[in-house]
């Protein structure tokens, strides 16, 4: 800041200074640059008198962003699935509690059969386990985005059946669109907030998110560079839509091989690169086919944290049965 670097401020103006709602937006070094640096009576009062102008005018322009953040913060909500290895892969900074978090983005990347489509119909279960004596029958909670042709409402009933829940109630509080070209994706994200503000919308599930980047660019090799920039732009949107609207968002991505490249992990999510920037938790899901094999168990899977802002990286098992997604004990 100019503030730190410029300004020659006498001990009382320094005081004045720090005890004022600019002093909440100083670092702890800033904050001692003052204390050590600005302390001598020597200073043109033209000068300070500017620099406190233009500090107020910074404040002003910064007062809005912290209290939308206050107001976030203060408004998040958090559950527990009731499925170990999904609460811990799921963990998020908020109170460092295991379970699903708004103000989340969360990205889901793995093999075919590797678990995301299950992950994403499952989440709304478990949302609706928690909060349905909060949900009004003509309330949409959830808003399902899908890309791929997978999105099974016969699978969200059977999901709820084991947990003894009204899974035609749940799909009633879905909306559910499908969106299978880069045309038509980018048509309904333009929508999108208008559905934030017409429902009270907490989930916001995309599967998969990289799948029509992926086909766009291999019919239109030559338009790559504008594909990737209109995914980042709409990455954008969705990181601001889960702060301003509250939402936990998941995402999934296939994948491609790495083999070739020397990485440690033998596959990575389209266009991975461009999803760091934007997403900072990352869950690989993965089949063990030997493993599978002998323990005679055809639906263990593992989900592998291999990025999160709160938790170290770590392996967890789970099973994918009729019953829907159920923890794994060795």
């Amino acid at each position: 800041m100019n503030l730190v670097k410029n300004p020659q401020l006498n001990p009382q103006e320094v005081k004045e200074l720090l005890s004022s709602d600019i002093g909440e937006i100083l670092t702890n070094k800033e904050v001692q640059i003052l204390e050590h640096k600005y302390s001598s009576q020597d200073y043109n009062p033209s000068r300070v008198s500017l620099q406190f102008a233009r500090v107020k005018q910074k404040t002003k322009a910064i007062q809005p962003l912290l209290l939308q953040k206050i107001v976030s913060e203060k408004n998040r909500w958090w559950f527990l699935t009731g499925l170990d290895f999904l609460d811990s892969i799921f963990a998020s900074s908020y109170n460092l509690k295991p379970g699903l978090a708004s103000n989340s983005l969360i990205m889901v990347y793995g093999k075919a059969r590797s678990g995301k489509t299950q992950i994403c119909q499952t989440i709304p279960v478990k949302y609706y386990r928690n909060f349905f004596s909060q949900t009004k029958k003509s309330h949409k909670f959830v808003l399902y985005i899908d890309t791929e042709g997978t999105f099974r409402p016969n699978r969200i009933k059977e999901i709820a059946q084991f947990s003894k829940l009204d899974g035609e109630q749940i799909l009633n509080q879905i909306i559910s669109v499908t969106a299978q070209n880069y045309s038509q994706f980018n048509m309904f994200l333009k929508k999108v907030e208008d559905i934030f503000k017409t429902h009270p919308i907490r989930l916001l599930l995309i599967d998969s998110f990289t799948r029509i980047y992926r086909l766009a660019m291999a019919e239109s090799p030559q338009d790559t560079p504008l594909i990737i920039s209109n995914m980042a732009q709409n990455l954008r949107k969705i990181r601001n839509w889960a702060q301003k609207y509250n939402l936990f968002v998941c995402l999934t991505s296939q994948v491609s091989s790495r083999l070739d490249e020397g990485h440690f992990f033998e596959v990575s999510p389209i266009l991975a690169t461009t999803l760091n920037r934007y997403i900072k938790s990352w869950i690989m899901l993965g089949i063990n086919d030997s493993e599978n094999e002998i323990r005679g168990i055809s639906g263990l899977r593992y989900a592998h944290v291999i990025n999160s802002d709160c938790q170290p990286e770590s392996i967890v098992k789970f099973l994918i049965t009729a019953r829907g997604l159920e923890n794994y004990y060795e």
